[in-house]
């Protein structure tokens, strides 16, 4: 999940490429959830604000995103445990 850390050409070219699908760098939660409907903005920021939980343990569930799997994401989780 080299996303996440934004700190390579890959991750700006990962972050062009889901524009509009995904929060981009420095773009506040609350301005990319603006848009949404109700229920989605609900989703959209509760997946943004606490993708990390108050132990810094991230949440143990399915997250869609964009150009990444679950698989993928899973593997990230067992690498930084």
């Amino acid at each position: 999940a080299k996303a996440f850390h934004g700190i390579s050409a890959e991750a700006a070219k990962w972050y062009i490429d889901n524009k509009g699908n995904v929060k981009g760098k420095y773009q506040k939660a609350s301005e990319f959830c603006k848009s949404k409907d109700d229920e989605c903005r609900l989703h959209c920021r509760f997946y943004y604000y606490r993708f990390v939980d108050e132990d810094y343990q991230i949440f143990k569930r399915n997250i869609k995103i964009p150009g990444i799997s679950n698989a993928q994401l899973e593997q990230c989780r067992n690498r930084a445990s």
